[in-house]
């Protein structure tokens, strides 16, 4: 199944609701998951990163790529692209594919909402196909009174659950110049977010560029080239001595020595 069918097909489940309340209660959870949880402006960054480590194919090395154009923050990686499951776990709640695996660093996460606590338009580039969660996109009322009827009925205003409906995007929506960089660094997936506090974001992207120890953590990715006002290559090197060496620009700045340690843990009856 291509990725536009799959998109289209999502589209029209998660528009699916019989009454519009419960069409509304799933999009203020949503609302509250989002800004509520992620309000951090660093959070969605670490959260975008850790589903790049875990795009990983049989433990291979990962590259990411982090640029912003104008307002829009770009981030990108050469893992696998997704395939129909993933998007279906991408437009879920609790439902994605890592849900029940322990080796990836993201499992226990709802990681990739955590870019709508600062954009309300995001757009996904995989396979060489574009789709979009867009809250400002007209979609159509699907019941037999009106939406304004309704609206003063319920003193409510009426939304759909954005966050999980999304919306095939042709390559011709996308800036152009966000087109032919993605093209030019061969990526696999990327995310163009639509920043709401651009400032904000783009201090803590140079501040997380600087701060390489943060990097620990990850697993697969091998490279992250922040391209922000200057460009900063961040090289995470695994040697087989358990040991991690984290350089900037080339230069050694980190050596650190893994151990790993497995302890039994009594059962409380």
């Amino acid at each position: 199944m291509s990725i536009k069918s799959v998109i289209l097909k999502l589209f029209d489940d998660n528009r699916n609701y019989k009454t519009p309340n419960q069409a509304v209660n799933q999009a203020s959870s949503l609302d509250s998951l989002s800004r509520d949880l992620y309000t951090d402006s660093k959070r969605f960054i670490y959260e975008l990163l850790q589903n790049a480590d875990d795009s990983s194919i049989s433990n291979s090395e990962v590259k990411v790529w982090i640029k912003i154009f104008g307002d829009k923050l770009v981030i990108a990686h050469s893992g696998k692209a997704f395939s129909a499951r993933d998007l279906q776990g991408l437009c879920n709640v609790n439902n994605g594919t890592k849900r029940s695996d322990s080796t990836k660093t993201g499992y226990k996460g709802i990681g990739f909402k955590s870019v709508f606590g600062q954009s309300e338009n995001v757009t996904i580039y995989t396979d060489g196909e574009y789709f979009r969660f867009d809250s400002s996109y007209q979609f159509s009322w699907e019941w037999d009174n009106s939406q304004q009827v309704w609206e003063q009925e319920n003193d409510r205003k009426f939304q759909f659950p954005w966050q999980i409906i999304p919306i095939y995007t042709e390559t011709e929506e996308v800036s152009d110049c966000i087109v032919e960089y993605i093209e030019s660094i061969s990526c696999n997936v990327s995310t163009i977010i639509k920043l709401s506090h651009l400032d904000a974001t783009r201090a803590a992207v140079e501040d997380l560029s600087q701060n390489i120890n943060m990097f620990l953590f990850l697993k697969n990715i091998s490279e992250i080239i922040f391209d922000i006002s200057t460009q900063t290559c961040i090289t995470i090197n695994r040697d087989e001595s358990n040991r991690i060496n984290l350089s900037q620009n080339s230069a050694l700045k980190a050596n650190w020595l893994i151990h790993s340690l497995r302890m039994a843990v009594p059962r409380v009856n």
